[in-house]
């Protein structure tokens, strides 16, 4: 094996050992790319390292808020102009090998006048570009679960029982969101909580998703409904 064909292997091996998955680099994947992509990784190491969060990596323009409710684990990979408001009873916590895309907002509360529960990314989810997350109520993310472009997710609504007083000055209640080992929510889907999405769902994009989503089926539309099981057995409704 030559010189540097020896070096790229370590260096996938690498790669595939701390993000803990079973698929290496393209074959497409020329050196000088890869050697792109590793400068990259020093430079987002370095920025997590003079941030206090020297076991991630952080692109540019990240701002985190009230950094000490924020936890972060191993290899956890944020990128550019992403903003984390960890502001909340449990704060925000994001596990080992997670991926939080660019311009996505997690918010662990609405604000001060009411502290939120926050947010709970659990191992190895992704969480895709453009993201809101509002933790209000409690928002969880099971292990290996992902998100694709522009999901919205809102744990928290505004009491409107009143109608001689401005929904404004009302409170809030929390409608917590739970997303099982394994689902997917598509992109441009809008989960309203109270809700659980179950182990192994997929959410189609666009989905407006306000009741629970069963494990192993696929939900579409507004509202969305069932319309077939995961798996060579699944019939549609």
């Amino acid at each position: 094996m030559r010189p540097l064909r020896f070096v790229r292997a370590r260096i996938e091996a690498s790669y595939v050992s701390r993000r803990e998955i079973g698929v290496g680099f393209d074959d497409e994947l020329t050196d000088y790319e890869l050697g792109i992509f590793i400068q990259q990784r020093v430079v987002e190491k370095a920025r997590a390292v003079a941030r206090g969060l020297p076991q991630a990596f952080i692109g540019k323009k990240v701002r985190i808020r009230f950094r000490h409710r924020l936890t972060v684990g191993r290899d956890v990979a944020i990128g550019d102009h992403v903003e984390i408001s960890a502001l909340s009873r449990d704060g925000v916590r994001i596990g080992d090998s997670c991926t939080i895309d660019r311009y996505t907002l997690i918010r662990g509360s609405g604000g001060p006048r009411r502290l939120g529960k926050g947010v709970e990314l659990s191992s190895r989810v992704a969480i895709g570009m453009s993201n809101f997350l509002h933790g209000g109520g409690g928002i969880y993310f099971g292990p290996d679960t992902m998100t694709g472009p522009g999901v919205q997710i809102y744990s928290e609504h505004h009491v409107m029982s009143d109608p001689d007083v401005a929904v404004i000055d009302q409170s809030e209640f929390e409608a917590p969101v739970r997303v099982e080992e394994g689902a997917v929510i598509g992109a441009q889907s809008l989960i309203l909580g109270p809700v659980t999405i179950g182990r192994g769902a997929i959410v189609a994009a666009g989905s407006v998703v306000t009741s629970d989503v069963e494990p192993f089926s696929v939900v579409a539309g507004v509202p969305a409904k069932v319309v077939r099981a995961r798996g060579p057995g699944g019939k549609r409704t």
